[in-house]
């Protein structure tokens, strides 16, 4: 313990403003002012915290044993020991308060021996003891609370070089703060532009999207229609194919009805080719006798007679051609209406041509 540790312990800051004696103090105050104050004494070869040998006579020595036999005692169970160990303890005791204090406190230890301590004396030693013992327990604390404090003065030292550091930077870190505050100054109208531009693109998007979203509405629209128109065609084709199935039937069939007018048609050319044959036989016959054979004029004037034929322009024009020809062929396809007045036109042309032919 040093001295400055034993001011701060046994508060020795305000003793030493008045007049003390050494009979105030206890054992391990006295001993830790031995210790610290001029001239020091030195320490025995087993230090101050131990026993020292039997042999060692010195006055750091007989100080060491004091003390460790205080420390003993206070430490003890109940301070009760046993009387080898009292033998043992106040024999060494006597010799060491004898070279420290003289034959004067030789006698006074060996005298107090044999003292008999009353009850109330007894109750003061211990609680003495108990006294000692929790200043001996405050001083351990209080030891480490001193090195505790050492650390954090040692830590406040290191964090003051790291302020005085920080410092350091700062200031340094100023001057680079200005000229990076006047980069951004500078940047700041760039910035600024920057953002404007930002605002504008913005703006463009924002029609952009909506002209997308729009477009995007018509392309739908027109994709539905599109389906719709689909399935449209869908349908016609069904009808169409369905259709063109009924056409093609009726095509078939219509092809069998044309065979057959074609077979028709080489009759009637057969049948054509023979009136011409007969009205060119006919014609010379009359060529040779000069008039119409008198059992064809009487069949025409009995038919006439008879109205036979409806009587319209095709008709006359048809009687017309029959009496100067005296032949009259009326041909067509089967079903074409050979009584109908298209047809009887046709057959009329015909008949003007032949007769002009003739």
């Amino acid at each position: 313990m040093s001295f400055n540790n034993c001011e701060d312990t046994f508060g020795l800051k305000d003793v030493l403003t008045s007049n003390v004696i050494s009979d105030n103090f206890d054992t391990t105050l006295l001993i830790c002012l031995l210790r610290n104050l001029p001239p020091r004494e030195s320490a025995p070869i087993t230090g101050w915290d131990n026993l020292p040998h039997p042999g060692d006579n010195s006055t750091g020595a007989d100080l060491a044993r004091v003390k460790w036999y205080r420390n003993q005692l206070v430490h003890s169970k109940g301070g009760i020991l046993s009387p080898t160990d009292v033998i043992q303890y106040w024999g060494d005791l006597e010799g060491a308060i004898g070279r420290l204090g003289g034959s004067s406190l030789l006698i006074e230890a060996q005298s107090t021996k044999h003292i008999v301590l009353d009850k109330s004396l007894t109750d003061i030693l211990t609680k003495i003891r108990l006294n000692e013992h929790y200043i001996e327990e405050n001083r351990e604390m209080i030891d480490k609370l001193q090195v505790v404090v050492e650390k954090q003065e040692t830590i406040k030292e290191q964090q003051e070089d790291r302020i005085q550091q920080l410092n350091d930077s700062l200031q340094k870190g100023g001057v680079q703060t200005q000229k990076h505050a006047a980069e951004l100054s500078s940047h700041k109208e760039s910035i600024d532009k920057c953002s404007d531009e930002i605002a504008e693109c913005k703006k463009e998007i924002e029609k952009i999207n909506s002209t997308i979203k729009s477009k995007h509405n018509e392309v739908t629209h027109k994709q539905n229609q599109v389906v719709n128109l689909t399935h449209l065609l869908v349908r016609l084709e069904c009808k169409y194919n369905q259709k063109l199935n009924e056409i093609d039937g009726q095509l078939v069939k219509h092809d069998e009805q044309l065979s057959k007018h074609d077979e028709q048609l080489a009759q009637h050319d057969e049948q054509i080719a023979k009136s011409a044959k007969d009205i060119e036989d006919m014609k010379k016959k009359k060529h040779d006798s000069g008039d119409i054979p008198g059992d064809t004029k009487a069949l025409i004037d009995e038919d006439l007679r008879e109205d036979t034929f409806l009587v319209t322009r095709v008709v006359s024009d048809g009687l017309l051609l029959l009496k100067q020809n005296g032949v009259l062929l009326i041909t067509g396809h089967a079903g074409t209406g050979k009584v109908e007045p298209v047809a009887m036109s046709y057959i009329c042309f015909a008949l003007a041509k032949l007769h002009t032919n003739v």
